[in-house]
């Protein structure tokens, strides 16, 4: 049973036996790589969005409150 390369480039095809076995014995080392890069895009676009949509306007109206007391 051959692995599949950790890196797919042009030159370098993917072996035809695309067996559940092979891709399992694939994946199960990257488990936790893969894992964490998910939860990183998830925490990252939670923070992006709460910052977009909450903090600046937010900041903005405090921002307008503090020009008009001047």
């Amino acid at each position: 049973m051959e692995n599949l390369p950790l890196l797919h480039l042009p030159g370098n095809p993917l072996p035809q036996t695309h067996t559940l076995n092979t891709l399992q014995q694939w994946i199960e080392p990257h488990l936790y790589t893969i894992e964490t890069l998910y939860w990183c895009a998830f925490f990252g676009m939670a923070t992006y969005l709460i910052t977009t949509f909450i903090l600046l306007p937010l900041c903005q109206k405090l921002l307008q409150k503090t020009k008009s007391n001047y």
